[in-house]
């Protein structure tokens, strides 16, 4: 799901983050490069699931 909020340009940051950014780049089927924790990426996922995702399942998006 986060790749496509993405996509469809519905996720913008208010600023730059380069640790999550890094991983996000860094992040393949297999996860991170050896030894790394996905930490700030997952934190990302858990973030727009609450943000996007009521309890019900359903989607929840905003116009501003």
């Amino acid at each position: 799901m986060s790749l496509i909020v993405y996509e469809q340009r519905r996720v913008a940051h208010a600023e730059r983050f380069v640790a999550l950014e890094y991983q996000m780049c860094d992040f393949c089927p297999d996860g991170l490069s050896p030894g790394r924790s996905p930490d700030r990426l997952d934190a990302l996922v858990w973030a727009l699931t609450a943000l996007l995702i009521d309890e019900q399942g359903e989607t929840r998006i905003r116009g501003i």
